[in-house]
């Protein structure tokens, strides 16, 4: 008898792991990616989100609703939405006043925003509640004898005591799938096992 298996994903960390490794999000059939990680047709899988604002940018509400409609290619996959919370402490007047007090040129003063971006330093905005919908539906589903084989797609170290919970009082099996420059080497340990996306599975899921 096959094993019940759900394939629970952080949209963000997929994204901004993609875009470390210098590949187009867009260029992946999610599809296919999600199948060869589950080794299963239209597996079920849980995405994770944080859910764009209209007010804060229309292309990017209209980009999301548009990717999560590919997603949804697959039946089985259902799509589960956090926040997208203005992130006070590194916002645009803090960074114009820094600038200002350093006497750095508009031309500057550009270049270390896109920096600091690129580097994750600053952030207008930043997820709530995403990990915390994971972790839960982790334990809830599993005291729910909904699977028994989790794949969880992230690299958040957060997870990690939702996971060591699930795996040491429910019986159940997780597997964290990867990405090598955005994983935490705390989850990794705590999951049953793990394994890494590399360059030639996703070359296999190029549209």
């Amino acid at each position: 008898m096959q094993l019940k298996l759900i394939l629970f994903v952080d949209g963000s960390n997929v994204y901004h792991s993609l875009k470390e490794m210098k590949i187009e999000p867009a260029s992946i059939n999610m599809l296919v990616f999600f199948e060869k990680i589950t080794k299963r047709i239209q597996p079920i899988t849980r995405y994770y989100d944080a859910a764009k604002k209209i007010e804060d940018s229309l292309r990017q509400y209209a980009n999301q609703q548009h990717y999560h409609t590919q997603l949804k290619s697959n039946p089985n996959l259902t799509i589960h939405l956090g926040r997208l919370q203005k992130n006070k402490a590194n916002s645009s007047k803090n960074l114009d006043l820094i600038s200002q007090s350093l006497a750095f040129c508009e031309k500057c003063k550009s270049k270390i925003k896109s920096l600091l971006q690129a580097l994750g330093v600053f952030k207008q905005h930043k997820e709530k509640g995403v990990d915390v919908k994971i972790g839960v539906d982790l334990i809830k589903l599993a005291d729910e004898n909904a699977f028994d084989v989790a794949i969880l797609l992230s690299g958040d170290a957060d997870l990690s005591a939702a996971v060591e919970y699930v795996i040491q009082n429910k019986n159940k099996k997780i597997i964290n799938a990867f990405f090598e420059k955005t994983s935490s080497s705390e989850l990794r340990n705590k999951s049953s096992s793990c394994f890494k996306i590399n360059q030639n599975l996703l070359q296999e899921c190029k549209k």
